[in-house]
């Protein structure tokens, strides 16, 4: 093989040198990005955790909301730390508070660890379907008052008078039929 005059020729020390230099380089960037995607898994990881938990006791809160323990009372803040214990990576000191009004059931919780913070807030709605059905049966018997009170006619014709015959039409007069008929 013939070498240029201007090139030197390199010895096999020369290219291990640069191969060096080159992954000092690049190993701490590989490494700072593979610890990345590490922490930003599991911090999703527990962020999923916190919200499938905190859904689910918000879920049981409006529940139990109906049917209290004897004391008259529901632990939802036990209840979530039960949810998630031994299953976070990051943030093991979750904090959770309830908040119960007239129509929901909230549940706020807030972890944090160095410098990562997180804040959930789940709801959901107090269930009450004795009441909604105690209202659609009212709703039903005022209907049937109402239907009983008025007089039914019995006949509902109308004659259409047309130049050639007499027509008997079923319904009611003004129903887009476009004939003009007279009420018998």
């Amino acid at each position: 093989m013939k070498q240029k005059k201007w090139m030197q020729p390199c010895d096999e020390r020369g290219f291990k040198g640069v191969i060096t230099v080159e992954l000092s380089y690049l190993l701490p960037i590989i490494l700072m990005i593979f610890l990345t995607v590490v922490y930003v898994t599991f911090y999703y990881h527990d962020k999923n955790i916190l919200i499938g938990a905190a859904s689910e006791t918000a879920a049981v809160g409006a529940q139990l909301e109906r049917k209290p323990d004897e004391n008259g009372q529901t632990d939802l803040a036990g209840f979530y730390q039960d949810r998630i214990q031994g299953k976070l990576i990051l943030f093991s000191g979750a904090e959770a508070t309830v908040n119960i009004t007239r129509k929901w059931v909230e549940i706020n919780v807030y972890a944090e660890r160095k410098w990562m913070q997180l804040h959930v807030v789940q709801r959901a709605a107090m269930a009450e379907p004795e009441t909604a059905i105690r209202r659609l049966w009212m709703l039903e018997k005022a209907a049937e008052a109402v239907k009983k009170e008025e007089p039914e006619t019995g006949d509902d014709t109308v004659k259409i008078k047309d130049n050639k015959t007499d027509q008997k039409q079923t319904g009611q007069i003004g129903t887009g039929t476009g004939a003009v008929g007279e009420r018998k």
